[in-house]
């Protein structure tokens, strides 16, 4: 949850800082610092292994979000309309027992790792608008070209985190308890915003359906694949110590 928010924190703060208009004045910039930030300073405590600082950050992300929807300010407050997204990951890590968290120095690199994967596309996505202030952006018709690779690359956050999946599922000493955690991580991504800009995009009845498909079908993968890695490895361990 901590990579997956880091990440799409880190797309509002390309967005606020660098997707604004010219004299729209320094308070949109703030909001946009205000509800992202947060998240990766969260990101930044777990990773240090300070799991009560990470949720307190979190805390004040959601507290912004809301914030944000009942005053919002500039463009870049209409992160807020990302509610559900925003306050679904941040209820679910507010909620994690602080045992259940792999906060051991392989599970810290892992969500530093799985929240650059995540970032990085959708941050190049974003800067790739840079100039470009599409007030009608959640109206405009691209070409097929451009709309197939776009439309691939909101399922990309889901699919990083799959693989997460996958690799806690398939690894016989993490507890699969805890990879059914990280499985929970991939779930908020059914109402993943549009790209380029990942904000101001409200999604339809369609859209939710395809969604929901996408992540289900990557959790069904990687819950087989993981499986039969984990057994795979039991049973070489098992014949190792038999021989």
């Amino acid at each position: 949850m901590l990579a997956g928010g880091a990440a799409l924190g880190a797309a509002h703060l390309v967005a606020g800082f660098f997707l604004l208009k010219p004299g729209t004045g320094v308070l949109p910039v703030v909001a946009a610092v205000a509800l992202s930030a947060p998240w990766v300073l969260a990101l930044l405590g777990a990773a240090l292994g300070r799991w009560a600082v990470a949720r307190v950050f979190v805390l004040v992300a959601v507290v912004a979000v809301l914030a944000a929807v009942v005053h919002p300010v500039g463009p870049s407050s209409s992160a807020g309309t990302l509610l559900e997204l925003w306050c679904v990951m941040g209820g679910l890590v507010l909620l994690a027992p602080p045992d259940g968290v792999d906060l051991s120095r392989r599970g810290r690199s892992r969500a530093v790792a799985c929240s650059i994967a995540v970032g990085l596309p959708m941050c190049g996505i974003a800067a790739g608008w840079l100039g470009l202030w599409l007030e009608d952006y959640p109206d405009v018709v691209f070409p097929p070209s451009l709309q197939v690779p776009l439309d691939a690359s909101t399922a990309w956050p889901a699919v990083v985190l799959a693989v997460a999946y996958l690799l806690h599922l398939a690894d016989p000493r993490v507890d699969r308890v805890q990879a059914g955690g990280v499985a929970l991580a991939v779930l908020p991504w059914v109402v993943m915003p549009r790209p380029p800009l990942y904000y101001d995009t409200p999604l339809n009845g369609h859209d939710l359906l395809r969604d929901a498909a996408v992540v289900l079908a990557l959790l069904a993968a990687a819950t087989a694949a993981g499986v039969l890695r984990r057994r795979a490895r039991l049973a070489g361990t098992e014949a190792s110590d038999l021989a």
